[in-house]
């Protein structure tokens, strides 16, 4: 018999989770109810980030008020997330050095957080023109 007593450790924010089994506890499966989220998100035209509202954690629907070539950054909660960004059918991880696409007016970006199996949240951005 194994048993464990004490804390795990975490790369980001502490979150609730349920640990269930089906085999006396050889294997165990997490779930969870929360959503991950990113920590930042900007969309920007050179050093301006155009994102509006201010990006809020908890707020998953953004405009920006241009078109042409847009980058997108983007930081998860956690860093054991994944980021991705796709438009107009391509699609791409977020890293450090952010994401580039080119939109035209009533274009959505959309960005995805994901935790493994755990579940993903996704933000769309639309873009129009100023």
């Amino acid at each position: 018999c194994m048993t464990y007593s004490g804390n795990f450790k975490t790369r980001g924010e502490m979150e609730d989770v349920t640990v269930y089994s089906t085999d006396d506890f050889q294997t165990i499966t997490l779930s969870s109810n929360t959503k991950p989220v990113l920590k930042t998100l900007s969309v920007s035209s050179g050093s301006e980030n155009l994102l509006k509202p201010a990006f809020k954690s908890d707020v998953t629907e953004y405009t920006v008020s241009k078109a042409g070539s847009l980058s997108v950054y983007a930081t998860a909660e956690s860093d054991t997330f994944s980021i991705t960004a796709s438009c107009n059918g391509k699609s791409s991880s977020i890293t450090n050095s952010g994401v580039a696409f080119t939109v035209k007016e009533g274009d959505y970006i959309y960005i995805t957080v994901t935790n493994g199996t755990l579940g993903s949240n996704t933000y769309a951005v639309k873009c129009s023109a100023s």
